[in-house]
């Protein structure tokens, strides 16, 4: 039996945000939405099907696997099926401040009811520092990497993620160095890990991204071309602005870095 307190995790973090705040419809496409841009880092972008709703999507496959889009992209998603968000823990400025803390139960006890990744939102931004070199702080970083190991050890996917980035969504010219500082030293010290390990480079982009989201495609292919330095084949998930509406995929391009 699930332990009192992952109960309560999972009640406030298993993917329920988008479910409360939106039609059901919208919050699966918006799901299939970050699973389906993965951005794999080579030349091609292709479009992922021709529904309404999926030939809004696109997917940039590596050019020797172009022979079967379909096949490729399903086999990027295939270890992202059943997950649960941890989220009110590390997005928080600090964690245990909005009343929960990872525990080393929580990945056991996800993985025994069956489900196959995490999701690690981390609010990076509160344990960076404000000048160049940007450095997180070394204890906070050997915590996300404790939360890796157990992820591994338990046999999960884990999704890790930028969340809570106030100071990047607000100025993304401003926050750019440092942001991209930020991106810089997570992908240089997890480029060891194995393929269950994922990253989302923004949750939920808005403020002024939502008024130039020109600005979010500039940022999005930026950041990847800092994580394609260490992780050139590593899937990388991407939503559009407006707090990864579905309905602002138009204005947004999944085009690779040059």
């Amino acid at each position: 039996m699930f332990t009192k307190s992952f109960r309560r995790t999972v009640h406030q973090s298993i993917c329920l945000r988008f479910w409360r705040r939106q039609p059901i419809r919208e919050a699966a496409s918006i799901a299939c939405c970050l699973l389906a841009c993965c951005l794999i880092g080579s030349p091609l972008l292709a479009q992922t099907a021709d529904d309404s709703v999926k030939s809004k999507m696109t997917l940039l496959i590596p050019a020797e696997q172009t022979i079967n889009r379909t096949r490729v992209a399903n086999t990027l998603n295939h270890p992202l099926k059943r997950g649960v968000n941890f989220g009110n823990m590390l997005e928080a400025p600090n964690e245990g401040a909005w009343g929960l803390t990872v525990q080393k139960e929580f990945f056991e006890q996800v993985a025994r009811a069956g489900f196959d990744h995490v999701r690690l939102p981390v609010s990076w931004t509160h344990h960076a520092s404000q000048e160049s070199p940007f450095t997180i702080q070394p204890a906070f970083i050997e915590r996300i990497d404790w939360c890796l190991a157990e992820a591994e050890r338990a046999g999960l996917n884990l999704i890790l993620n930028v969340h809570h980035y106030d100071e990047l969504n607000r100025d993304p010219t401003g926050e750019r160095e440092r942001a991209l500082a930020i991106w810089k030293q997570i992908s240089l010290r997890y480029k060891d890990r194995g393929e269950w390990l994922f990253f989302e480079i923004l949750n939920e982009p808005h403020l002024t991204f939502n008024e130039r989201p020109e600005l979010w495609n500039q940022f999005m292919r930026d950041a990847l071309a800092v994580i394609r330095e260490h992780h050139p084949r590593r899937p990388v998930l991407v939503g559009p602005v407006c707090w990864q509406s579905i309905n602002a995929l138009k204005a947004t391009n999944f085009a690779p870095p040059e």
